[in-house]
Parts: structure tokens; C-alpha cells; sequence
């Protein structure tokens, strides 16, 4: 996603990434990728619990809480207009599907007429 933040940002659009990870950890891995956009630690789970995306024995023999990947498309209300999730935490949304969808979506966040 780090390689296409500018695609998305001239779309209006904004990441934001969460993980159960501690806040060092994520210091390390946005410097390690180059991410310019805020990484954000739930090592409770709080987040991932409260969207739904807990993934249950994705670590065993730890208590360390997993989110499935997801993706959530936001408008500027805060509306959900769209979300991405997998069943297996190593699976990933591809950045130019995601840039196709919010294209699709328009301004604003709302689908055009007709699509």
C-alpha cells in the first residue's frame, strides 16, 4: 500500500493501518517500508474486536489477539461505503483494486450513478 499512498491521497482518500503489535514494533516497520501513514497498535484488541475481524488460532499457542486482514472504504462522514475481508491473516487487498474501487465510488465516497 506504502508504494501507492500518493495514488490514494490525490483520490481524497487516507490509510490508516491497525495491528494488534506493539507501538515499537510498528515504529520499526514504518521506517523498515517507508509508510507515511499512521500505523495504529491494538495489542488488547479492542479495535479488532469491536469491527468483527478477530481471527481466532491464527497464532497458536499464544493469546496474542490476530486480526483478519480488512479494509474498510469510508466516506467523509465516517459511513462505511465498502469492506474487504479475508479468512487468512497472510492474505492481503491489492492496493490497485482498492485505487479502482474508491475511482469507482467518485467524490465523496458515494457510487456514481449507474455503477
Amino acid at each position: 500500500m506504502q508504494a501507492l499512498e500518493g495514488d490514494f491521497r490525490a483520490l481524497g482518500a487516507e490509510l490508516v493501518a491497525v495491528s494488534s503489535s506493539g507501538v515499537e514494533s510498528h515504529a520499526s516497520l514504518a521506517r523498515r517500508i517507508g509508510a507515511g501513514f499512521p500505523i495504529l497498535s491494538d495489542p488488547e484488541g479492542q479495535a479488532i474486536r469491536a469491527y468483527g475481524l478477530l481471527h481466532p488460532g491464527a497464532l497458536p499457542f499464544t493469546d496474542v489477539p490476530v486480526a483478519r486482514p480488512a479494509v474498510f472504504v469510508l466516506d467523509p462522514e465516517g459511513v462505511v461505503r465498502a469492506r474487504h475481508l479475508t479468512e487468512n491473516w497472510r492474505v492481503r487487498e491489492r492496493g490497485e483494486r482498492l485505487l479502482a474501487e474508491l475511482r469507482r465510488l467518485g467524490a465523496g465516497g458515494r457510487r456514481e450513478p449507474g455503477r
